[in-house]
């Protein structure tokens, strides 16, 4: 009798857990029970249903059928059109013979749709879809798109180049332009210093090394002394900034890389499993059974 009454509370919170979830289907037949938290016209992001604080995942929306909402509205994405509904025979025509084809005319060779289908997902920004991968997952590939090694190069050589070599002619220009306004400030802060140490050496031999000839010199050894603090400065940030902007091209080209894998590769195998649960948690002083669900999906 005991065995019974759990498995009643067990069937009871399993129906109670799968109605109060999103249920997405995907275009090969493939069932994902979630929360979905949001659907632009590229991705859709959800959770987990078994564990709707863990991470958030996404969907490529071409991959998507349908979506069906806890609330009972249903909304499709890819799903095939009905069939149109056949007319009604209509007398057959007698038939005329087919014209022969021109002699010696070879038939026009298939062109093979690889390179378009690859090259029309290269073109994306990498502000776009740089929340979506994690490098740390990066493994170089013979038959990626962009080499993280050039783009580090290259930007080592010229900072910003990089980036315009992997197709974020923005950000390049802007990092162009940015190290163009360090060096035209170190160039200031340079005048500076040798103008500081050209007067300071003028007043002292003018006016020797006492009275004002030491005042002016002391105040012109001063600012060169505060200029050359500047220019250090103004080095070091430089210097950091080029780092950051290696860095930088590294990342594009990676980020890109994974993007573009995603695209070519549209075959997912998925293994789900789904399983009922009864856990025991203590509660105001005592041992409360809970029901659960489990989902385990691999990809």
């Amino acid at each position: 009798m005991k065995r019974i009454i759990i498995t009643l509370c067990i069937l009871l919170a399993s129906a109670a857990a799968a109605k109060a979830q999103d249920r997405i289907v995907l275009t090969d037949g493939q069932e994902i029970l979630a929360k979905v938290t949001e659907v632009t016209p590229e991705f859709i992001k959800y959770k987990k249903i078994v564990n709707p604080n863990g991470p958030l995942y996404t969907t490529f929306i071409a991959d998507v059928a349908s979506i069906t909402y806890e609330n009972g509205q249903t909304e499709l994405f890819n799903a095939p059109e009905p069939a149109a509904q056949a007319a009604p025979d209509a007398p057959e025509a007698p038939a005329e013979p087919a014209p022969e084809p021109p002699a010696e005319v070879p038939a026009p060779a298939p062109e093979d749709p690889s390179p378009v289908y690859r090259t029309q997902y290269y073109d994306v920004r990498y502000s776009d879809i740089r929340g979506l991968y994690d490098t740390r997952y990066y493994r170089d590939d013979t038959d990626d798109p962009y080499s993280p090694a050039a783009a580090g190069v290259a930007s080592f050589l010229i900072p910003g180049l990089g980036q315009c070599i992997d197709g974020e002619w923005l950000r390049g220009l802007g990092i162009v332009a940015t190290n163009i306004g360090f060096g035209t400030l170190e160039v200031i802060e340079t005048s500076a210093i040798m103008y500081s140490i050209s007067t300071a050496s003028q007043y002292e031999y003018k006016y020797g090394s006492y009275g004002y000839g030491s005042y002016y010199a002391n105040r012109s050894g001063s600012m060169a002394v505060a200029g050359l603090g500047a220019l250090l400065i103004t080095g070091a940030a430089q210097l950091a900034f080029n780092i950051w902007n290696i860095c930088d091209a590294v990342e594009i080209a990676k980020v890109k890389n994974m993007y573009c894998r995603d695209m070519s590769a549209r075959t997912y195998a998925l293994d789900m499993h789904f399983a009922p649960s009864l856990e025991c948690v203590p509660s105001g002083g005592a041992i409360q059974p809970v029901a659960g669900v489990s989902l385990c999906l691999k990809f």
